[in-house]
């Protein structure tokens, strides 16, 4: 615990408000696996009250402490002793619950809409009020049909009540909201806490709380070791897991430091009338680049970003495609490394080709059974 001054109790989780904040705690889990988890942070399994997701279980009160940590970084993660279990209010399985996750032995409110829709429509209202704020053109109609279209469980004017819902979120904070939506009270209290985490963690480092300093001041220069020497280093020695950069490879972190970056440019080129493309919403994963940007003279930059909750120092991952990519379009190509994501966000720049800017360590290889190398071997 770094403050002094925190105290924890049954109530403790009512500080718990960020669901983007329990998808990279249960996404560290996976990671590590569930024992190595609970070992790391002191927390015996769960008799009751599991987190459900589709890929398994999760012992609610572990979870629970540790996406608190991930909240609030000036704190940490719990202690075991510091909070408690259980579905009462301000325990783990209540806090869990009310953020729209599936808790075993708690029964969903079947009229209100999950996590997953509330995000959605979250993120294609800010969507458009990027767009009207740009001043580039956009059709709401077409906005609420489209949202309606990919849930497929709402219909297009509950969709647009929703959105009316976020009106009034966005207002609650003092925050402009899309004109011909005018805000509609009496909303789902999970809505608030989505548009929360979006405007913590997705724009220019300015959430409800206010601004996190200068979006000049986000970019330093890149650290000397190791980045400094390319070229490529010997094979690994033993060493342990660094479990902490695994999580933060999780793709709930990178879709945040993404958002980050996005938001970055977009307000370096909206002065010229310009609009960045995300193109991992559009394209998915495999271009080898997450935003297809351009300079001041309109020439194209490619961004591959790297998202991290350590320090400037931890290694990043790389795939074969981006460095290939790295190769081809050299200085265009821009590695925009998001560091201390939770803390004071900052970013370093690495220009293409990776394998100049970076010293390269291989981790791992793509294994194929080979029935030649089986038959000669018999």
């Amino acid at each position: 615990m770094t403050d002094a001054a925190f105290a924890g109790g049954t109530s403790v989780f009512t500080k718990l408000t960020s669901p983007a904040a329990v998808k990279l705690a249960v996404a560290e889990c996976k990671a590590m696996g569930r024992q190595a988890f609970l070992e790391h942070y002191g927390f015996r399994m769960a008799r009751e009250y599991l987190l459900e997701d589709a890929d398994g279980h999760y012992d609610s009160k572990a979870i629970a402490a540790v996406a608190f940590g991930y909240q609030h970084p000036e704190i940490g993660p719990l202690a075991s002793n510091q909070c408690s279990g259980g579905k009462g209010h301000g325990h783990a399985g209540w806090a869990l619950h009310r953020l729209g996750f599936a808790v075993a032995g708690m029964a969903a409110n079947r009229n209100e809409w999950p996590l997953a829709e509330v995000e959605a429509a979250v993120d294609a209202y800010l969507g458009v009020l990027q767009r009207q704020d740009s001043g580039a053109p956009f059709s709401k109609k077409a906005v609420v049909q489209a949202v309606a279209a990919a849930l497929g469980t709402r219909t297009e004017k509950a969709v647009e009540y929703k959105f009316l819902n976020i009106s009034a979120v966005m207002a609650s904070l003092g925050r402009p909201w899309v004109q011909g939506w005018a805000p509609l009270g009496n909303y789902q209290r999970l809505l608030e806490f989505v548009v929360r985490d979006r405007l913590t963690y997705g724009a220019l480092g300015i959430g409800p709380e206010g601004p996190a300093g200068d979006p000049a001041e986000v970019f330093v220069p890149p650290p000397s070791p190791p980045t400094g020497g390319g070229g490529h280093v010997g094979p690994p020695t033993g060493r342990k897991t660094d479990w902490s950069e695994r999580g933060a490879r999780n793709a709930e972190l990178g879709r945040l430091g993404e958002q980050f970056v996005l938001d970055l440019e977009r307000a370096r080129l909206l002065p010229l009338g310009k609009e960045p493309e995300w193109t991992v919403a559009v394209h998915g994963d495999g271009l080898g680049y997450d935003i297809r940007s351009c300079d001041a003279d309109g020439k194209p930059i490619l961004i591959e970003v790297k998202t991290t909750a350590s320090g400037i120092g931890a290694p990043f991952y790389l795939t074969t495609r981006e460095l290939v990519v790295s190769r081809e379009h050299g200085p265009s190509y821009k590695l925009y490394r998001v560091f201390n994501f939770f803390g004071e966000r900052r970013i370093y720049v690495l220009n293409g080709p990776l394998d100049a800017a970076c010293a390269l360590e291989p981790v791992s290889f793509r294994a194929v059974p080979s029935p030649h190398r089986e038959d000669a071997a018999a």
